[in-house]
């Protein structure tokens, strides 16, 4: 089987990871990835924050966890997190955002990397919880959260396949 398909065939979203940093190569390899993504117009609206710095981490699982209302990080411990932000000016930043984040989660994958999409940062930063770590992050206003990838080594076994739902796909010739 084609590579590429094997990969996207075997993407998971992954909610263990070890204790762990990934390699500064791998990290540059998934950005880079995510700046390949196509975008509407080869505008390229997306813009990507990757943290790995373990006091903004903190303040980035404390603040999602208030938006959300839990008491657990919703990064599943992963040592790196990638906000992915598009520009609101391009009408098309949400879906070429989308396109990034499945890209970096692809690569991820192709690296033996786990990875989840991951929500509830687009809540923080449409929020006056989130402005002052937008201000920190030195993130221009018109640059909208579109949603952020946790990623780390796999802890335990990699999951298999939840079965697919039937009847969503229709051709017709």
């Amino acid at each position: 089987m084609n590579s590429t398909i094997e990969t996207i065939l075997n993407r998971r979203s992954i909610r263990n990871f070890k204790d762990e940093q990934i390699s500064d190569e791998d990290l540059h390899t998934i950005l880079e990835c995510a700046s390949y993504a196509p975008s509407g117009m080869n505008m390229q609206s997306y813009g990507f924050v990757a943290i790995q710095n373990e006091e903004i981490m903190h303040e980035l699982v404390d603040k999602c966890m208030q938006i959300r209302n839990i008491s657990t990080s919703p990064f599943y411990g992963a040592p790196t997190v990638i906000l992915v932000f598009g520009d609101e000016t391009i009408n098309t930043y949400v879906k070429d955002a989308s396109t990034a984040i499945e890209n970096m989660h692809l690569a991820a994958t192709a690296l033996n990397l786990g990875a989840c999409w991951i929500n509830c940062t687009d809540d923080l930063f449409k929020s006056e919880l989130g402005n002052s770590l937008r201000e920190k992050l030195e993130i221009p206003e018109k640059y909208k959260c579109v949603g952020s990838l946790a990623i780390g080594k796999i802890e335990g076994e990699y999951p298999k396949a939840k079965p697919r739902k039937e009847n969503i796909i229709k051709i017709i010739k």
